[in-house]
Parts: C-alpha cells; sequence; structure tokens
C-alpha cells in the first residue's frame, strides 16, 4: 500500500513539474513577466490595422512589452500596451501599428521621444493618440492605383532605350567616336615627336649659351686690365666730349645771341655789306692787274714775273 502511494506521489510530482516547466517555456516565449515589472499605457487609434491582445510591444525596434487589451471607445480603437518598467517614456511619445514581417505579423511600435524630464503614464487623463498606419490592405490598394502609373513609366523607359539604341547605331555614333579616337591618337604621336624635336634643339641651345658663358668669362679674366683701362679711356673721352659740347653749346648761343666774330658775320648786315665791297673792289683789282700788268712791271726783272701765275 505504501508502495502505491509511493508510486501515485511521483507521478504527480512529475506532471506538477512537468506543467511549471510548460507555464514557464510559454511565459518565457512570450516573454511574459511579472506584473510588477511592466506598466500600462492607453494609446487611440481610429484603425486598429488587426492588431490583438499579446502582440509584441517594440520600442525604437527593440521588444519591451506586448498588447494586453484592444477595445473600442467612441468608435476609435484603444490599445493597452504593458511595456516594461525599464523603458522611461517622454511628453512626445509616439506611437503606430506596423507590419511585423511579411507574413502578416503586426506589432505597437512605440518611439519614446526626447523631450525634457520624465513622463508619468499613470496621470494621463486620456489615450495618447497613436499614427494611423497602413495596414497591407491598404498599402495593395495603393499599389494598385499606382500599376498604371508604373506601367505608363515602363513604357516610356521602353521607348528611350529603344531611341538611345538608336542614337548609340555603330554607323550613326561609334564609328565617328572610333575615328575620332584614331586621329587624336596620332595628333598625340606627333606631338610626341615635335616634343622630342624641340626638347633636343633646347639642350643645344643650353649648351651653347653655357659655352658662350664660359668663353666670355675666360675673356674676361684674360683681358681684365685692358677693359679696365678701356674703360678708364672711355670715362676721358667722355669727359672731353662733354667739355666740347659745352663749348659747342657756348658759339652756338654766341651764334643766337649775335656776339663773337660768326655771330656778327651772320647776323650784321652792315658788316656783310662791307665784306661785299671789298671782295669786289678786290675782283676790280685782280682784273686791273691782268689788263695792265707790264705797265705797272715796267723796268722789273723779268725773273720775277717767274714767280708770279697769272691765269
Amino acid at each position: 500500500m505504501n508502495r502505491e502511494k509511493s508510486t501515485e506521489l511521483k507521478v504527480g510530482g512529475t506532471v506538477i513539474l512537468g506543467v511549471l516547466l510548460l507555464v514557464i517555456g510559454v511565459m518565457w516565449g512570450k516573454d511574459i513577466q511579472l506584473a510588477s515589472d511592466y506598466y500600462q499605457v492607453d494609446f487611440i487609434f481610429r484603425n486598429s490595422n488587426g492588431i490583438k491582445a499579446g502582440d509584441p510591444v517594440t520600442v525604437n525596434g527593440v521588444r519591451k512589452g506586448n498588447v494586453a487589451d484592444v477595445g473600442l471607445r467612441n468608435n476609435a480603437v484603444v490599445v493597452t500596451a504593458q511595456i516594461s518598467r525599464s523603458v522611461v517614456l517622454r511628453a512626445d511619445v509616439t506611437a503606430s501599428i506596423v507590419m511585423q514581417d511579411l507574413m502578416g505579423g503586426i506589432k505597437l511600435e512605440i518611439s519614446p521621444g526626447e523631450a525634457p524630464g520624465k513622463f508619468d503614464p499613470s496621470q494621463l487623463a486620456a489615450p495618447i493618440p497613436g499614427e494611423d498606419a497602413k495596414g497591407i490592405g491598404e498599402m495593395l490598394a495603393e499599389f494598385s492605383s499606382f500599376k498604371p502609373k508604373a506601367d505608363s513609366i515602363m513604357d516610356m523607359l521602353l521607348k528611350s532605350t529603344s531611341e538611345l539604341a538608336a542614337i548609340l547605331d555603330k554607323d550613326q555614333l561609334q564609328t565617328p567616336i572610333h575615328e575620332g579616337l584614331a586621329s587624336l591618337n596620332r595628333i598625340a604621336a606627333q606631338t610626341e615627336k615635335l616634343l622630342q624635336a624641340v626638347e633636343k634643339d633646347t639642350e643645344n641651345a643650353v649648351r651653347d649659351a653655357a659655352q658662350a658663358a664660359r668663353a666670355m668669362k675666360f675673356f674676361m679674366d684674360e683681358n681684365q686690365q685692358t677693359i679696365a683701362s678701356t674703360i678708364v679711356v672711355v670715362g676721358a673721352a667722355s669727359k672731353k666730349l662733354d667739355s666740347l659740347t659745352v663749348s659747342l653749346g657756348e658759339i652756338v648761343d654766341q651764334i643766337h645771341s649775335r656776339r663773337g666774330t660768326v655771330g656778327k658775320l651772320i647776323y650784321e648786315d652792315d658788316l656783310y655789306v662791307s665784306l661785299q665791297k671789298t671782295a669786289m673792289q678786290a675782283d676790280s683789282l685782280t682784273k686791273e692787274l691782268r689788263m695792265n700788268l707790264g705797265k705797272y712791271l715796267h723796268g722789273v726783272d723779268i725773273k720775277l714775273l717767274n714767280l708770279i701765275d697769272v691765269r
């Protein structure tokens, strides 16, 4: 009898332990914690978009709770979120119902906000307005309405592709481009040859200039004394030339001021008349001598006549 009771106790303990493990596993899988670790916040939406109790609540993409309840209030949907106490909400907190994955899962996404100071949800007099997100049905409907526009865009792209293919035709574009590139290559080759020739000429010119500079230096070194004496002579000549220039300037000044013999000869009319008269008298005397030379030389030794050249 005692043996049977012992067996029953073992079976019962095993069942109880299995149930406890099952409950703990469910709580761990559902991320269910004790109520003391959570606080509740109500959000109000115009449409539930299929969210239900037990759906996850994420804060900036990190799961931090579950949806505790979904209900209607005055034709609006109130979603009660159970949020971990580690999350600090601000006055500018926002929430939206979004798809969790492509399989149609729904979650409540919360952005805690950045306003200064902490926020006590328990002091709220009304639910926090949430941002209505579009469900998959609405997105599919919008995509259906967008399809004609997408088809039109695709037609335009196809047309543009055809026109571009026509522009890129070999005869219209590719061949001229190839010919142009070939011409550029030829020009580049000719330019390179020209630069090489110019480089050689430049090297020769630089070499000749260096040789000329060395020859000039050698000449200057060898004739340093001669060059110095030449410079002294040139300086002395320059001084004499300056003195001559001054003298000529004085002469010209005397001429302009009608001073001196030359100035008087140029500008004095009486002196000019006197000189003219003297020249006329000399000419008359010469004629007289030619005509009456024998008369004047009567009785003069004939040898004296050989000294006179009468023309």
